[in-house]
Parts: structure tokens; sequence; C-alpha cells
């Protein structure tokens, strides 16, 4: 799956120690995967996930309602094993907006559920 990935390469050092989240190992080997095929590091492709997500979040309400059932019902406790991944000062601030405005109840299950539905998305 090639990916439009030019405006998520552009992250400085500094950001990289400020906004690191986790990702379950399964979504982990998908995203690397689409990574290897684009040619950029996997934290890209979970940049351009993340902003997928929250512009969904405004444009398409059965997402949003679906996203914000989810978020109030369950935690991110699947598996032991997690991978970190970072995200740049934008779209961590736009993550973050989103989380203000819709309150979410839990980000980083926020995160893990937008690359699932991604892939469902964009594998079919």
């Amino acid at each position: 799956m090639l990916l439009d990935l030019e405006q998520y390469k552009r992250q400085c050092k500094k950001e990289t120690e400020q906004y690191v989240w986790r990702i379950q190992t399964n979504l982990y080997s998908k995203i690397k995967e689409v990574a290897s095929e684009n040619k950029v590091y996997p934290s890209v492709v979970m940049r351009y996930i993340i902003n997928w997500s929250c512009d969904k979040m405004e444009s398409d309400e059965q997402f949003r309602e679906h996203m914000l059932e989810i978020t109030l019902g369950k935690n991110d406790s699947e598996g032991k094993k997690k991978y970190m991944y970072t995200i740049s000062k934008n779209v961590n601030d736009k993550l973050l907006e989103t989380n203000k405005k819709y309150r979410l109840n839990n980000i980083n299950f926020f995160v893990v559920e937008s690359a699932r539905l991604f892939f469902e998305t964009y594998e079919q």
C-alpha cells in the first residue's frame, strides 16, 4: 500500500523525545510493512494514520460514534509486548485537539483503534 507521506517525513530530533506513544505488536508489524513499501520509518506511517483518523473524526459521523463508544468502554490491554512510536508536534497537537473536542477517554486506545480501522479500510 503506497501512501503520500511526504509531509509526514519532516521531524526534528527534539520532537522525537517529546511525543512517544505505544502500539500493539500485530499492528506494528503491519505499519512496519507499509513503511518498508514506502521506504520510510514506521513513525512516518503512524503520523499519517493519526492525521487520517483525526480528520475522519471531523467528517465521518459513524467513525466518530464508533471511536467514542470504543474508547469509553475499553482499555488498551491486548498483549504484553508493545512497540513505541514517535509523532511530530503538529500531529500530536492535532491528536490532543481531537481529544479535547470529543473527550476521548483513552488517547492511546484511540490511536491503536485508528490504526486497526485504517488497515481494515485500505486492505479491502
